[in-house]
């Protein structure tokens, strides 16, 4: 239940407004929560499709795989048509050195030719800002031909969610509370 989640009250009343906004058929962000493990990033957001479903039933979430990425297309335009409002929840969401994936979570949050549809929203966890390894990263600058091209291609992929929400270590204490 939401109200059981403790510590992260600025994450949990921006996302719960962006998402009882999207629920009402308002325009809403797709969002990355990124940060520490075990901070309640994914717990947060299933609780807060839990809330926000009590009241609005055509609230769905479905879960995405990060091997699922190249087939969302599909997906969406599957859901384009629906009269139920979709969460698309990626979760633990990081790519690796040959992974190409990313270029197709990219596709998936600018919309491609026909634009995201109106009823869906992307949401992501990661253990990682960028969603890549740094190493990964800085691998760019050393090997490419315009070195910040490159970084910017990896790094432009976190740039694409609206709503970014911090999840940052905390002491020992808060942590006990929290659990």
């Amino acid at each position: 239940d939401l109200p059981l989640l403790v510590g992260v009250d600025r994450a949990r009343d921006t996302l719960l407004a962006n998402t009882r906004q999207f629920a009402a058929g308002l325009p809403a962000n797709n969002a990355l929560l990124w940060g520490a493990r075990g901070m309640g990033k994914s717990s947060l957001v299933k609780a807060i499709h839990a809330d926000v479903h009590a009241s609005h039933e055509d609230l769905r979430i479905v879960e995405l795989q990060r091997e699922d990425l190249p087939s969302v297309g599909r997906l969406l335009n599957l859901l384009r048509g629906a009269s139920q409002r979709f969460i698309l929840f990626c979760d633990d969401l990081s790519f690796g050195h040959d992974d190409a994936h990313y270029k197709s979570l990219k596709a998936v949050l600018d919309g491609g030719i026909e634009g995201r549809p109106d009823n869906v929203v992307l949401y992501a966890t990661s253990n990682r800002r960028h969603l890549m390894p740094r190493d990964m990263i800085e691998n760019e600058r050393g090997s490419a031909i315009n070195p910040s091209e490159a970084v910017e291609e990896k790094v432009s992929l976190s740039d694409r969610f609206g709503l970014w929400l911090g999840f940052h270590p905390c002491d020992q204490e808060q942590y006990l509370t929290m659990i």
